[in-house]
């Protein structure tokens, strides 16, 4: 009998584990039993198990922990973080802020959730909006942007932190860029409610659409464009707001018309394909561009900057010096667009999203750092709001600039914000999530408060030393050991990548993988990022033994 197995931290039968507050009278259960022991399934991994401890401690019942098994429980997984932590090598990985700074705050019994728009003031003090406008505004002078943001000034930034990683960027700028491209406006009419001829305080968006001057329908049908190197969140985000990327649109609509060849492909193609550098190949891109735009759709541009595993950097600004001559041709430059009452408005026909996953807030200090001479390594490709044709722009935290949880910042020039702030709950509310994290938004504002751009230029020039040495000693380890170990690291990144090693080394390092085709087969690789060379060269002595490559045929 299910209800049977051993179950919980005091290893008893489920049914003895059930609380009498969920088993009636009658002796009738108030909560489902376990159909099987989930300890026997595959898609529970065992990870307490493999660090020594006991997987029934962590079994949550309704009778809860006593008091001694759950400091147990905590203690031995607190244990075990610490010593993953201490040979993480993944992308995942910036430890050098502790959230130690900010431990009191987390501490004093109070709720910091944050929402609505950062720039309108609330009732909820505890927002702590003001620490997020200043960390913004440093972020938008760094980028390049117009500060502060002003709302009747449409050349000034907007923008805002995100609780989780770029993925909410992805989701919050083809949102976005939907309703911007497709022509919907908002219409105040609808603000007054129907039953009381007053402002509705529930203030519930209702989008109108404009019409175009064009005749074709396909103005208001935006379409996007990625490669392969792209999060795969753009992929997810382009299905969830009913965005077709070209492919789909291409291979329903206009088969057999590919620019590129007889078949359509799923993303844009990568500069060498997988053998290359992961970088755009901008002339692909601008035939596919060239063929949608001229079809009369606006287009959505998606260009990597630190993508998640080559670290490859689109080179943004040769992107916009291809693109926007076809754009100006095709009539998608500018576009004019009638809303309410005959009101004419410009809108451009495109939308250039840079997403910035591991480079965008470390390349504007190692442009500092070349520039004071502090390394010979030169910087990336613009890629910020100096390009006047970029829309907007995402980067993670918690890759760089040291958050210990997902953190991420959205910016896009205000002329781009399609949403009317609305009332909600005390506050007005423009971002795509209810509540933010604002532990996010002390501990970054206490990260800047304590560093400044000199030490920052510094680290990122020390990290590049790093990168270049390690990626050196794999290039030696290659030659000791007789196996061709595919060592790659593209300029001014972090990442290297090498042939994947067996799977205690994988997990040990916490190593991120995948595979490549290469010359017609798949190659297996892991990559490093982030490290410091100690780490660093244990994973080397690891990998000298015998064992780490016994898969691979010399």
């Amino acid at each position: 009998m299910e209800s049977e197995l051993i179950y919980g931290p005091d290893r008893l039968p489920w049914r003895e584990t059930v609380s009498e507050m969920a088993v009636t009278k009658d002796g009738e259960l108030l909560v489902s039993p376990p159909s099987a022991d989930p300890l026997q399934l595959p898609s529970y991994p065992c990870v307490a198990s493999r660090a020594g401890a006991d997987d029934h401690l962590y079994q949550l019942t309704s009778s809860g922990h006593a008091p001694e098994q759950r400091d147990k429980a905590l203690k031995e997984i607190l244990a075990h973080l610490s010593k993953e932590n201490a040979l993480l090598l993944s992308a995942q990985g910036d430890p050098h802020f502790s959230v130690d700074t900010i431990r009191e705050y987390m501490s004093n019994g109070r709720l910091f959730l944050g929402g609505g728009d950062p720039y309108v003031n609330g009732p909820c003090d505890h927002s702590m909006k003001w620490m997020e406008r200043s960390l913004l505004d440093l972020l938008a002078s760094l980028w390049h942007a117009k500060w502060p943001h002003h709302p009747s000034d449409l050349d000034s930034y907007w923008g805002h932190l995100m609780s989780i990683d770029t993925t909410e960027g992805a989701y919050y700028c083809l949102r976005n860029a939907r309703d911007y491209l497709s022509g919907k406006f908002i219409d105040e009419a609808f603000d007054i409610s129907l039953d009381t001829g007053k402002q509705d305080p529930r203030g519930v968006d209702v989008y109108s659409q404009g019409k175009y001057d064009t005749q074709t329908p396909n103005a208001y049908k935006p379409v996007v464009f990625f490669t392969s190197e792209a999060h795969r969140s753009f992929s997810k985000a382009a299905h969830t707001v009913n965005m077709p990327t070209f492919h789909t649109l291409g291979t329903a609509r206009y088969p057999d018309q590919c620019p590129l060849g007889s078949v359509w492909p799923h993303f844009v193609p990568c500069e060498g394909g997988d053998a290359g550098p992961g970088t755009v190949d901008i002339e692909a891109l601008a035939k596919l561009v060239d063929f949608f735009s001229g079809k009369g759709h606006p287009v959505v541009v998606v260009l990597n900057y630190g993508s998640h595993f080559k670290g490859a950097c689109d080179d943004v600004k040769r992107a916009g010096e291809v693109l926007v001559p076809i754009l100006k041709k095709n009539g998608m430059y500018e576009r004019s667009l009638h809303i309410k009452n005959d009101t004419l408005v410009t809108r451009r026909g495109f939308w250039f999203h840079v997403d910035g996953f591991l480079a965008a807030l470390y390349m504007p200090f190692l442009e500092m750092a070349y520039r004071k001479g502090l390394t010979p390594q030169k910087p990336g490709p613009v890629f910020d709001f100096r390009l006047e044709f970029v829309t907007s722009l995402a980067a993670n935290f918690h890759t760089w600039g040291g958050s210990p949880w997902p953190a991420a910042v959205f910016m896009t020039r205000s002329s781009h914000q399609l949403r009317k702030t609305k009332d909600f709950f005390g506050f007005f509310d423009t971002v795509l999530t209810g509540a933010r994290n604002v532990y996010s938004i002390i501990l970054l504002w206490t990260q800047f408060a304590t560093t400044d751009f000199t030490q920052e230029a510094k680290r990122v020039a020390e990290y590049l030393t790093a990168a270049g040495n390690i990626e050196k000693e794999l290039e030696k380890l290659e030659v000791e050991i007789g196996v061709n170990l595919w060592v790659k690291r593209e300029p001014y990144s972090f990442a290297i990548r090498f042939l994947k090693p067996c799977k205690e080394i994988v997990e040990k390092y916490h190593l991120a993988t995948r595979s490549l085709e290469i010359e017609g087969q798949l190659r297996d690789y892991a990559q490093i990022c982030r490290m410091d060379e100690e780490r660093a060269n244990a994973l080397l002595e690891d990998l000298r033994h015998s064992s780490a490559f016994s898969l691979i045929v010399t």
